[in-house]
């Protein structure tokens, strides 16, 4: 381009010079975004890439299924059993057969309308480098940003070169430090705790404020815990043994107690507290359905600033009187748990208002209601009519809570 006296571009030139590299991005019809780089000499090194994100939201689009993205994370899908199918079925060869389409179109020697590549010369296709990632989704942003601190304080050391030979599955623990290390950086203004073991990595990050991310990058694929081949058409391999590792990390992860968060819960909710005149104010009730509705309705997101007693009084399904509902916030005002706004007659829930809510709400859904309903449902009909098989179901009750204190690791 040349300008003239005004600063415009009025001439365009035509030069012809080296490049070493073409970067070809391509929204292919199966894949959705890729690009395909061609190297410009001898002996004409190639690349692809796709993100299987992109493949799955193609395919969605395809078929017309709902679902929301956010950086690169599915955060709602409308139909589960559909993308279990779509990762399940997707093959190493069904990427081969695209690239060989694309290959076919941009990597020829052209003479008139013939092209004059010969068919001698053709590329193979090996993996390079794959990234699997498994995403917990947290619909409290406030509540996972406080615990992730605790995710990184507690597991630091699954760095260690042991620990890390277990995760990516190699029976011979090494002790060797020059095949190991551990770093932890800001990715995108998050924090971010990396583990390299010979070659392959695993990081766990906050993605985008409410997402534990777990990723596994293989670049060095014939470890004796994994033995995976590099041909491209072995690639559902790789994101089998990703998900293996990234299980094996978030099990050394589960057993990070809510207390850590938040320290003395149930005393803080189950006992009398005095407010700054001596006045006891009643512990909260968790085994009342009602309360746990109205913790349901403090979370929900029009109420993140600010909430009226008539607001939330239409929405719960007992049509609690005002004077009742007031009587139940003031032992979360009592607890610093809501405070109220001055001079106004709005409330909001406060920041430990949010931790401890969140995790009532996930003890009373997870394991109160399941556990109870398994011991109880079945049987309830039974007990009834012969009052003499109760001493069995008590004995069934203290099984289920061994079987849960041995599953999460609880200390009663």
């Amino acid at each position: 381009m040349k300008k003239d006296g005004t600063g415009k571009h009025d001439v365009l030139y035509s030069i012809r010079k080296h490049v070493s590299q073409y970067y070809i991005y391509i929204h292919d019809k199966e894949l959705g975004l890729c690009y395909l780089k061609i190297s410009s000499y001898l002996p004409f090194a190639s690349e692809f890439y796709f993100n299987g994100h992109n493949y799955l939201k193609q395919q969605f689009d395809l078929i017309g299924k709902g679902y929301k993205m956010e950086a690169n994370s599915f955060t709602e899908i409308e139909d589960i059993d559909l993308l279990k199918n779509l990762v399940r079925e997707l093959k190493g060869q069904d990427i081969l057969e695209r690239i060989t389409h694309w290959m076919d179109i941009f990597f020829r020697f052209d003479k008139g309308n013939r092209s004059t590549l010969s068919k001698l010369l053709q590329h193979e296709w090996y993996t390079s480098q794959t990234e699997i990632s498994t995403n917990v989704i947290f619909k409290s942003g406030k509540y996972f940003n406080a615990i992730f601190g605790q995710l990184l304080a507690k597991h630091y050391t699954v760095g260690l070169p042991d620990r890390l030979s277990t995760l990516f599955g190699e029976s011979n623990r090494t002790k060797k430090k020059k095949e190991s290390k551990t770093s932890q950086r800001l990715y995108k203004m998050q924090s971010c705790i990396k583990h390299w073991y010979k070659g392959n990595s695993i990081k766990m990050y906050n993605k985008n404020g409410r997402l534990l991310r777990v990723e596994t990058t293989i670049n060095n694929p014939g470890l004796p815990g994994l033995k995976l081949k590099k041909d491209l058409r072995y690639l559902a391999s790789y994101m089998w043994s990703g998900m293996g590792i990234n299980g094996r990390y978030f099990e050394t992860i589960a057993d990070t107690d809510a207390d850590m968060v938040l320290p003395k819960t149930q005393e803080l909710l189950t006992k009398t507290v005095l407010t700054k005149r001596g006045k006891p104010i009643a512990a909260i009730d968790l085994r009342k359905e009602s309360q746990i509705e109205l913790m349901e309705v403090l979370l929900k997101p029009q109420f993140m600033n600010g909430f009226r007693i008539r607001d939330i009084k239409g929405l719960l399904d007992n049509a609690l009187k005002t004077a009742k509902i007031n009587y139940e916030l003031q032992k979360y005002i009592a607890r610093n748990l809501v405070k109220k706004i001055k001079r106004s007659n709005f409330y909001q829930v406060t920041k430990e208002g949010w931790k401890y809510i969140c995790v009532c709400l996930f003890q009373n859904h997870w394991i109160g209601s399941p556990l109870t309903a398994k011991v109880f449902k079945k049987g309830i009909k039974k007990l009834a009519s012969n009052p003499s098989i109760f001493e069995k179901s008590i004995n069934d009750i203290f099984n289920s809570l061994n079987q849960l204190q041995r599953a999460f690791g609880i200390t009663f």
